[in-house]
């Protein structure tokens, strides 16, 4: 054991660093990293090229007739102009109209008559590709930029047949600004994870962007359900003798902020309606097991 352990001893001190006759590692080539934002570069333009496509969505037409008339002044909110199944009949009351998306309307109705229908169609694939590169400053480190950029590429792919010319595609960029706020502010971070420290400030950047989403389309619950499990998160990791880098007291009073944000709408409470799709999973969810639904 002893000749076992000199031996080991010797064969350190021979390829010790500090040994002249040993060669240093090589460094990597400053071309090599270079690829990695060729590579993001191609994603990006992967993205911009997948959203770019005609318009074949037939609500384009409601969005141009509300936004025509908003601009004349004659729409008025809570009443649905195009169909006779929400007025009133005998008994029954008419049916209150929420329309979150009704800003989306307006600007698409300018938008069109300024830049035409190739103009929105660009238009939607500039904000579809501004949100993958937000999305590719999360977690972009030297370990790991490889792995984010083939996570990109494959999410562009599944979600191009969802990029329509609808203000679905305005929820897109604003989760992504979400997630990048989140990440900036260190929500994503341990206390003593890093050195870095926290700017927490770029948390209260949030409420006036869910403002801002409540008026452009449904999907805008995403905001508020994005940061409050962000809280929920900083509860959870008091139980793994952990703690967020943002206290918990902090996104709590973001989240309270950005809620009450929501409601400088037209529609205010009603506004928090879920969107068609995900309303419908709600359903199938509560029916079978007859639990009643708000409004039901």
């Amino acid at each position: 054991c002893q000749s076992f352990e000199r031996s080991i001893i010797m064969t350190t001190e021979t390829t010790s660093p500090s040994d002249p006759n040993v060669p240093a590692p090589a460094a990597t080539p400053a071309w090599y990293k270079k690829t990695d934002y060729l590579l993001l570069a191609l994603v990006l333009t992967l993205s911009f090229f997948v959203a770019s496509f005609t318009a074949t969505n037939s609500d384009i037409w409601l969005h141009l007739a509300i936004g025509q008339r908003l601009s004349e002044g004659t729409l008025q909110f809570g009443v649905d102009p195009f169909s006779w199944a929400t007025e009133a009949v005998g008994d029954k009351s008419a049916t209150y109209w929420v329309h979150q998306s009704w800003l989306y309307s307006w600007l698409f109705y300018h938008l069109y008559n300024l830049v035409g229908g190739a103009g929105l169609v660009l238009g939607k694939a500039i904000l579809f590709t501004a949100a993958i590169a937000l999305l590719s400053r999360i977690g972009w480190t030297d370990a790991n930029r490889w792995f984010v950029l083939i996570c990109l590429a494959m999410a562009a792919l599944a979600i191009s047949p969802r990029l329509l010319l609808q203000p679905t595609v305005v929820s897109f960029l604003f989760v992504s600004i979400t997630l990048y706020v989140l990440n900036r502010a260190g929500a994503f971070r341990q206390a003593n994870a890093e050195t870095r420290p926290t700017c927490a400030r770029w948390l209260w950047t949030l409420p006036p962007l869910f403002a801002l989403w409540a008026n452009l389309d449904a999907w805008f619950v995403l905001g508020p359900l994005v940061l409050g499990l962000c809280w929920a998160g900083a509860g959870l990791s008091r139980w793994f003798k952990s703690s967020s880098a943002i206290p918990g007291k902090t996104l709590g009073l973001v989240f309270a902020v950005g809620l009450l944000a929501c409601l400088v709408n037209p529609f205010h409470v009603r506004v928090f309606q879920l969107p068609p799709e995900l309303a419908y999973i709600v359903v199938s969810m509560t029916e079978p097991l007859k639990i009643p639904l708000p409004g039901e």
